[in-house]
């Protein structure tokens, strides 16, 4: 087969990672990956299949709350 970029096949997703498996955060109080703090932190994000962050509750950008994240029905 034909090797595809990573890059195009994944997107950062804001708000969907467990405490300390974020991929890489940032803003202030974060480093990178593994250490996000709460359960679904805002401003930390993980690398998911594109096309599929928003549709599992997340944000392709930083959000101000560590709410979890609601799926979207289909």
């Amino acid at each position: 087969g034909v090797a595809k970029t990573a890059a195009a096949e994944q997107e950062k997703c804001f708000g969907v990672a467990k405490a300390g498996k974020n991929d890489c955060a940032a803003g202030p109080g974060t480093s990178c990956a593994g250490t996000s703090t709460v359960d679904y932190q805002g401003n930390a994000w993980k690398l998911v299949d594109a096309g599929t962050c928003e549709t599992m509750g997340g944000s392709l950008s930083a959000k101000a709350s560590n709410e979890a994240p609601v799926p979207q029905q289909g």
